[in-house]
């Protein structure tokens, strides 16, 4: 199992594109899901966890998927290579053993994680955790994969350029301002952030650049 760990405009998803393609080159199987629909239609043949996998909602520690022994989905599984699955940050770490255990069960190989089918996880644990109703910082934490059974199996690989901006000084000093937002370093507290003088746009720029769109909000506000 391996996990790749990157920020915004990393690349993350042209890797995992490119896998797929690789893998499904040599005629195999290569499922891509994502936690998050949006992630999902990034994905060549990109579906969610939960709709690929059957995952119950709510998920617990006992949980198991519902994909059936006479389901047309086993024999996928049976001539998958490789599954790859975008934002799991995001996900509860009783989801991705729900899979776990079903493969297991699926394969029938229990003692080999997700029924020894390659997993490549992908996010950023500096962005969104899992959404847990009601509870503490310390129980969302308690739920994110990094806490999960499965976490001490995976390596992970960083992928470290922000491919989005061109490499010059000021673009340099952008993606690491967006590094200390994420990482909680930039904040002034818990509640504010400051925005960097270069990044702020003065009033009398706006309304040379949109000044039918500055009027039009000028009157729905009178």
């Amino acid at each position: 199992m391996l996990f790749i760990h990157s920020g915004g405009g990393g690349r993350k998803t042209f890797l995992y594109n490119m896998i797929a393609a690789k893998v499904r080159s040599n005629h195999d199987v290569a499922l891509c899901v994502a936690s998050s629909g949006i992630a999902a239609l990034l994905l060549e043949g990109g579906q969610t966890a939960y709709s690929r996998f059957k995952i119950p909602i709510p998920a617990n520690e006992i949980s198991v998927d519902s994909i059936k022994a006479s389901s047309p989905m086993l024999e996928i599984l049976k001539g998958t290579k490789v599954i790859i699955w975008d934002e799991v940050p995001m996900q509860h770490k009783y989801a991705i053993d729900s899979v776990d255990q079903s493969l297991k069960d699926l394969l029938k190989r229990p003692d080999t994680p997700f029924g020894g089918i390659t997993v490549v996880f992908g996010g950023d644990f500096q962005q969104t955790l899992p959404v847990v109703s009601r509870e503490s910082r310390q129980q969302i934490i308690a739920a994110s994969f990094v806490q999960g059974n499965l976490w001490h199996h995976v390596k992970v690989f960083y992928l470290k350029q922000n491919m989005r901006l061109d490499r010059t000084p000021d673009s340099d000093r952008h993606a690491a301002w967006l590094l200390n937002i994420e990482g909680g370093i930039n904040p002034v507290n818990e509640e504010v952030v400051e925005i960097p003088e270069a990044m702020c746009c003065p009033d009398h720029t706006l309304k040379v650049l949109w000044p039918q769109h500055i009027q039009h909000l000028s009157n729905k506000q009178h």
